[in-house]
């Protein structure tokens, strides 16, 4: 699990990124993503809806494993910006941990390029 510092609190915390983000469309997910400059890391929510998957045990498998995928590859002062993964296919609970990590690997070379140390 990601620390507290890197997740979204409040009920309206998303607005914000669903309406000024840009998106990366995927097959499996789409990834909304805008700069946040007034903090030192990035914040990550992950959004698996009952349309996807209506058991809450597969549907937590999920954003388990791509919160891990996120705490692995970026560390607290990577990203400088505001990230939320919409989850749109049910196949991302079950596939192997080397296939997740190469379906993701554009998404995060894009990231880092954008909102990177250096970026």
């Amino acid at each position: 699990m990601i620390a507290q510092r890197h997740r979204f609190h409040g009920r309206n915390s998303l607005k914000p990124l669903f309406a000024k983000g840009g998106a990366v469309r995927a097959d499996h997910f789409t990834l909304r993503h805008m700069a946040n400059s007034r903090r030192s890391g990035y914040r990550l929510a992950v959004v698996v809806s009952k349309k996807v998957e209506k058991r809450a045990v597969v549907r937590n498998r999920i954003r388990r494993r791509l919160y891990e995928l996120f705490r692995r590859r970026f560390g607290p002062a990577d990203l400088k910006a505001d990230l939320a993964v919409i989850v749109l296919k049910k196949e991302l609970a079950e596939v192997e941990h080397d296939r997740l990590q190469a379906l993701f690997q554009p998404v995060f070379a894009r990231l880092e390029a954008r909102y990177g140390r250096d970026g």
